[in-house]
């Protein structure tokens, strides 16, 4: 192989396991932008400390399992039906219009829409700093 070729797969190697190192270091604030797609997210408001996030689920979508280690989720329902899916303790708490569940920091879940029809509800994130760390193995 010609030096100039194993230059450029050295390159490639080097920028793969710089973005690991950059994906496992840095908080995940914006896990929608590269984890996940679902039909509509919107941050209303947002300090370093305090979020709220107005999210849409299309029937059959879902918010992959994961946890945040140092803040709480207040999920309120706004129209349609869904479902939060905890473990430790396993649990699934059905949503309706104005309906509230708050899932404390360091717990596993997910949102999933069960429904024929679109679900919409905010979620109000904090005190404390955002991070959400995906458990992909849950999301069988």
């Amino acid at each position: 192989m010609n030096p100039r070729r194993r230059l450029v797969e050295a390159l490639a190697i080097a920028r793969r396991l710089i973005e690991e190192v950059r994906l496992t270091t840095i908080p995940n604030t914006r896990p929608w932008e590269r984890d996940y797609a679902i039909k509509q997210t919107l941050v209303l408001a947002e300090t370093p400390e305090l979020r709220i996030i107005d999210l849409t689920l299309a029937p059959g979508e879902c918010v992959p399992w994961h946890l945040h280690p140092d803040n709480d989720d207040l999920f309120i329902c706004l129209r349609g039906t869904f479902e939060i899916r905890e473990v430790k303790p396993d649990r699934a708490t059905a949503m309706r219009p104005l309906d509230r569940h708050n899932v404390v920091k360091r717990t596993p879940h997910t949102a999933v829409n069960v429904s024929p029809e679109d679900c919409q509800f905010l979620i109000v994130q904090g005190p404390g700093k955002y991070d959400f760390i995906r458990l992909a193995k849950l999301d069988s």
